[in-house]
């Protein structure tokens, strides 16, 4: 009540009770000053409100102002609320899916001891495979052992290691898993290329190891012809070596984290083929 400095003031008071009180730490929590309209009886400015909302939370409390008389912002107060309700939804659901992830890679190490993945790319400067596990907080520290801009090599404490590579040359003589991207957006077809890439990639790796290949497309394109174009059955068989194919669209950043715990699956079955 901007007409009422006490309610103002027992704002604090209230703000560590919901800390006190509730475990739940990132609750949407929206400070409105309600009655504007009464301008002439106001001893609660708007400076002073935002100050408030700032100074109780880094997390990005936020201060609106409202007329519950003429209806001025409290439609935008409902939808300031649900915004920060759904952006904090989100954030804690990537936070779940970021630990299911990191723990599927701590249980493939239990499993195999040690646990080389590689990643392999037309450009090196773009690798989200790579990069999204390096960016996991709870694996432990890793060294550069190799980081030039055709080999990346991160040994962890743990036993996980990461390498990088593009197209023309890759080494995957201790690789468990490969995973490889190819850009098929607004193609038609593959590039013949890709298709020699990949056998080269069955060739080199070991038996009884995976191969995930993520194939980005265009949503209009389509996939089964491509995937088509893709068929190793022969060089397969010669092999024992697991090979997935995954359609990578424009939402890839959020499946990029089930494609990797895909690829720990397939990594764990296929050691235990006979």
């Amino acid at each position: 009540d901007n007409t009422n400095r006490e309610s103002f003031e027992k704002i604090k008071d209230w703000y560590e009770e919901i800390n006190q009180l509730i475990d739940e730490k990132n609750i949407p929590i929206v400070i409105v000053g309600n009655k504007v309209d009464l301008s002439e009886q106001r001893v609660v400015s708007t400076a002073e409100g935002e100050g408030l909302a700032k100074s109780l939370s880094e997390t990005g409390i936020s201060y609106i102002e409202t007329s519950a008389l003429t209806g001025e912002n409290v439609i935008d107060a409902f939808e300031l609320i649900a915004y920060h309700y759904i952006i904090r939804t989100k954030k804690k659901e990537k936070d779940i899916i970021k630990e299911d992830l990191e723990e599927a890679i701590l249980s493939t190490l239990k499993e195999l001891v040690i646990l080389e993945l590689t990643f392999i790319s037309e450009n090196m400067s773009w690798d989200p495979g790579f990069q999204t596990i390096l960016n996991l907080e709870n694996l432990g520290e890793y060294s550069k052992l190799k980081d030039s801009i055709k080999e990346k090599l991160y040994p962890y404490k743990n036993g996980l290691i990461l390498s990088s590579f593009a197209y023309d040359d890759f080494n995957l003589s201790n690789s468990d898993g490969v995973f490889c991207i190819f850009d098929a957006r607004e193609r038609e077809h593959i590039d013949p290329k890709w298709k020699e890439i990949l056998i080269n990639i069955v060739k080199k790796v070991r038996k009884k190891r995976a191969v995930i290949v993520g194939v980005r497309v265009s949503d209009d394109k389509n996939w089964s012809q491509l995937m088509e174009e893709f068929v190793i059955d022969k060089d397969l068989e010669e092999k024992v070596v697991s090979v997935l194919f995954l359609k990578i669209g424009s939402d890839y950043r959020d499946k990029l984290y089930e494609h990797l715990k895909l690829m720990l699956d397939v990594i764990v079955t296929t050691r235990k083929l006979k």
